[in-house]
């Protein structure tokens, strides 16, 4: 799904201010990146989780410049052969992926690398992808924003990234916020890593201060849901 970024023209008439017109441009953003462009028919029962190509193409970006070439192509050589027809240069931020082999697979194969397993990369290479996304073709999310901004519009920005998902927002306030992810089949522990730590580096890029993210309840653990209590200063 491309993100057409250029706004719908809106009438000036004097009557909106312009933070009430900022405001309406943001809500015909989020309406362009929510829609997904179907699939041919036969492929929706195939496909049962996907992740947008703006999820994963700052992955090879990150272990190149955290690793170098010879990291990255000792990487690409230790994936599937069906995702190395996607690494590194075929990824397309328009297009829509499966989850586990385009997304959760290359990120163990990364923290078993050059992590010695701790899935700790998978928070480190989120942070890059926050980076990349929310000062670059998102950052309208955080130009207007703050921290309790960006988190009470979670739910929005989830299923921009994973389709089928949904998250709810349970509190936000100054300070503090509690994220439950009630909809994601197939939920993997590097997946809620990686959405923690993009929640992280999304309230610092958007101005918050000692960002902190604990998963309280986890989907893969058997809960009902994915719980993310976040608090920052």
């Amino acid at each position: 799904m491309e993100c057409p970024c250029s706004r719908e023209p809106i009438l000036d008439t004097g009557v909106f201010s312009q933070s009430i017109r900022q405001k309406i441009d943001l809500h015909l953003f989020v309406q362009r990146c929510y829609t997904k462009q179907s699939l041919p028919i036969g492929m929706e029962e195939r496909i049962a989780v996907e992740v947008k190509g703006t999820a994963i193409i700052s992955i090879s970006l990150f272990i190149k410049e955290r690793f170098g070439v010879g990291g990255l192509n000792q990487w690409i050589n230790a994936l599937t052969p069906e995702a190395r027809k996607v690494y590194p240069a075929s990824v397309l931020v328009s297009s829509w992926y499966p989850l586990k082999e385009l997304l959760v697979e290359p990120l163990r194969k990364m923290c078993g690398l050059f992590y010695a397993g701790d899935l700790k990369g998978a928070r480190e290479s989120v942070r890059f992808s926050a980076d990349y996304s929310l000062k670059g073709i998102y950052k309208i999310f955080v130009k207007l924003g703050s921290p309790e901004f960006m988190l009470r519009r979670a739910g929005t920005i989830l299923p921009i990234y994973y389709t089928p998902s949904e998250m709810k927002v349970v509190e936000c306030r100054k300070g503090q916020g509690i994220m439950q992810i009630t909809k994601f089949p197939d939920m993997d522990q590097v997946l809620e890593i990686r959405i923690a730590g993009w929640m992280e580096r999304a309230i610092e890029i958007s101005g918050g201060k000692q960002p902190n993210i604990k998963i309280t309840q986890s989907l893969t653990a058997g809960d009902p849901l994915s719980e993310f209590f976040a608090t920052w200063k």
